[in-house]
């Protein structure tokens, strides 16, 4: 059973005042050349009774019910608000200022999986154009932590920094992204997570609720990418 009713697909550019832009599938060479200010680290990957607490989550239907996740009660389908992409399905608390966004985008063989993490993470970085960055992890998931997703998909979580000017204002925002990898059917699918720096109470639980999305995830409807069948 999903709890939101609205279930509309539209498009429009611009999400939240707290920017997960769009990813878009090119070569590596065109992502212009940045310097991050930290290295790319590893870290093990919490289970969910060493996370925060995630607050109340209720299941959600993604794509008209192709696909299944929990999300955060708190948050609102923007859908039902204003449009969004049709390749996206965004959530949103605006109270927090803190943005819950699902994509998918077509998968680049140009990109090895290893690299994955670094390459859509850079060119999140490119599209928003940050005027500074810090890429802090990239970790490579196990199977169990995304366990209705087939084993043959890659799975990898990157966490990091983002400094953007949006007007008159600069922005430190905390990014958690989510990337899963499906050849078979020609797409990738990007869960981002962004978050004001300035709450880090609500950064440390958005990796608690980015853990209790990928163990829930569930595709129902293989369709939904295109590209095939699972």
């Amino acid at each position: 059973f999903c709890d939101n009713t609205v279930l509309n697909i539209h498009y429009i550019k611009y999400i939240s005042t707290v920017q997960c832009v769009r990813y878009r599938s090119h070569s590596a060479a065109q992502i212009p050349a940045r310097q991050p200010s930290e290295a790319v680290a590893h870290f093990d990957y919490p289970t969910s009774m060493t996370v925060p607490n995630p607050g109340d989550l209720s299941q959600r239907c993604l794509w008209g019910g192709a696909a299944t996740c929990v999300v955060p009660t708190r948050m609102v389908d923007v859908s039902d608000i204003r449009q969004v992409p049709d390749n996206q399905e965004v959530f949103m608390d605006t109270e927090a200022n803190q943005t819950f966004i699902f994509e998918i985008v077509e998968h680049d063989v140009t990109v090895p999986d290893e690299e994955c993490g670094r390459y859509i993470f850079e060119d999140l970085v490119s599209e928003n154009e940050a005027e500074s960055y810090a890429l802090e992890t990239v970790t490579t998931l196990e199977p169990a932590k995304v366990p209705y997703v087939p084993a043959a998909a890659y799975r990898c979580l990157v966490r990091g920094r983002q400094v953007i000017r949006q007007g008159h204002e600069v922005k430190d925002t905390d990014v958690l992204l989510a990337i899963l990898r499906f050849p078979w059917v020609q797409s990738d699918l990007i869960i981002s997570m962004c978050t004001p720096a300035a709450a880090p109470e609500l950064c440390v639980q958005a990796l608690a609720i980015m853990a209790e999305a990928l163990s829930s995830l569930q595709i129902l409807l293989w369709d939904l990418f295109g590209g095939g069948s699972q």
